[in-house]
């Protein structure tokens, strides 16, 4: 299958961003902070900071009320904003997570004003984009001190997340995709476009120019000085002239599933694991099994097909993702290699 420019890249300025706050959670069935006076003082000057609307009274107290010991709990309180950015009005899911508290089950999250990833000079400056609030839904029993609020957090701010800038559009390659090929690759597309290259006095411009291996910088045409989103959807959906390498070892730690592409090469070397010695080189593979009877020769050249060797010896995952990482290791593993 063919990939398109959308397929490998983004729009600069189209990231996600985060917005957080401390928060209260009641409710809780005596599993919340051990010390919450002492808690609440400490943390409540960090709210006032982060830009809540939170006062000492006449008398020096904080107007927070009698909270019952162990019922109640501070947490830190985070909401994801997606690339398109949001409009005042529109609900997010917002995770909380317990600062000193056992379990957060059963608790309902007070009123929380969320302000954005970077902190005001002063807490009066401070704009609040969002108010968040609601029952907390434990998602991992084994985790009790996080949960999510779904729908909790209520945008007061609309975010708009700009694409353009003097006049122009900056792709960003996926970190994945990324290198000086790729970005030739999609200039070249780009620049092949016939709106692109001709101004509307008749003249041969160049469009696009990739600044390096991450970032290609587009000029819009003036033929769609208006419509930049048209002009936008145009380059995502053009398709590459050529398909990347496969050269690329995925490895999810967790889970332990191995991806490899169909180009990674391996080099000669030996690898020692547990009770294994597996020599690779020339095309040719030999493992042995110390203490047992099981050898097996065969024709290997790819990672691909050692690991399809090494799976038909019931290796384990584990011991598969340790010769990896060994193979890796002593240079014999022709192509990037990703631990997830």
């Amino acid at each position: 299958a063919e990939l398109t420019i959308g397929d490998v890249c983004r729009l600069k300025g189209q990231e996600r961003n985060t917005l957080h706050g401390l928060g209260i959670v009641v409710g809780l069935n005596g599993t919340g902070d051990e010390s919450l006076p002492l808690t609440t003082k400490n943390l409540t000057r960090a709210m006032q900071l982060m830009g809540a609307p939170i006062h000492n009274q006449l008398d020096g107290s904080l107007p927070i009320g009698d909270i019952e010991h162990k019922n109640a709990a501070m947490v830190w309180v985070r909401a994801e904003v997606p690339p398109q950015g949001v409009r005042q009005g529109d609900e997010l899911d917002c995770t909380v997570s317990a600062i000193n508290a056992k379990s957060l089950e059963g608790g309902t999250l007070m009123l929380t004003h969320l302000i954005g990833p970077r902190p005001a000079p002063r807490p009066e400056l401070a704009t609040v984009y969002a108010i968040a609030q609601g029952k907390v839904t434990i998602e991992a029993i084994d985790t009790p001190t996080g949960g999510r609020v779904v729908g909790g957090c209520r945008l007061e701010q609309s975010i708009h997340n700009s694409f353009v800038k003097d006049g122009k559009i900056t792709l960003v390659i996926d970190k994945h995709h990324a290198d000086f090929a790729m970005a030739s690759d999609i200039a070249e597309v780009i620049n092949d476009l016939p709106d692109f290259t001709e101004t509307a006095s008749g003249d041969t411009v160049i469009a696009a120019r990739a600044i390096d291996q991450v970032s290609v910088e587009v000029r819009i045409p003036e033929c769609y000085a208006n419509e930049p989103v048209y002009c936008a959807m145009l380059i995502l959906r053009e398709r590459l002239h050529h398909m990347p390498d496969q050269s690329r070892v995925v490895i999810n730690e967790e889970t332990g599933v191995i991806t490899v592409g169909a180009d990674v090469e391996i080099g000669a070397t030996a690898v020692s694991h547990r009770n294994m010695t597996i020599e690779v080189g020339n095309g040719f593979l030999a493992s042995q099994f110390v203490g047992m009877d099981s050898e097996a020769n065969t024709s290997v050249e790819k990672l691909k097909a050692l690991v399809d060797v090494l799976k038909s010896l019931n290796v384990s995952a584990e011991d598969m993702i340790a010769i990896i990482r060994n193979l890796e290791a002593q240079g014999a593993i022709y192509g990037e290699v990703v631990y997830q």
